[in-house]
């Protein structure tokens, strides 16, 4: 099992990011580094169980493009292995509809964000940096209480 309380000696909340388009990779990657979190970004899902073990992340961004498993997928399985001490899991999709997030949520995931757009990245940043804060904000109360 995880101990989602050991990363306490980092200070930047870890980011583990899945995705298999390099666009998207890049765009969360960088600017999340930019932003000072600790990301750490893999196309490769195969190792999935191991790097959640390891590295330990508070956060996770499942692309709902990956194959052969898709982000929802995933998130199934990593929920079904670590219980509720897997770390906060968010899908990344085209459209942030209500039915993605209910389909995210069936999934076991916490929530959708939408893809970066690079026609539109100030827009995208602003969203993207808003909702990782929400989401570690939460995790960071659920832990305190």
């Amino acid at each position: 099992m995880i101990d989602r309380h050991a990363n306490t000696m980092n200070l930047q909340p870890r980011i583990l990011i899945y995705a298999d388009h390099n666009d998207d990779r890049y765009l969360l990657t960088h600017f999340l580094r930019y932003c000072e979190f600790d990301v750490r970004d893999k196309k490769n899902t195969s190792t999935i169980i191991e790097d959640v073990q390891n590295l330990k992340p508070d956060l996770l961004v499942l692309s709902d493009r990956l194959s052969p498993l898709d982000g929802y997928q995933l998130s199934k399985m990593l929920r079904k292995e670590f219980d509720d001490k897997s770390p906060c899991i968010i899908i990344l999709v085209d459209n942030a509809s209500n039915i993605s997030k209910t389909q995210a949520q069936r999934a076991g995931a916490n929530d959708i964000v939408a893809r970066p757009q690079i026609s539109d990245k100030d827009y995208s940043y602003f969203k993207i940096t808003e909702f990782v804060h929400r989401h570690l904000i939460n995790k960071c109360t659920q832990k305190s209480s």
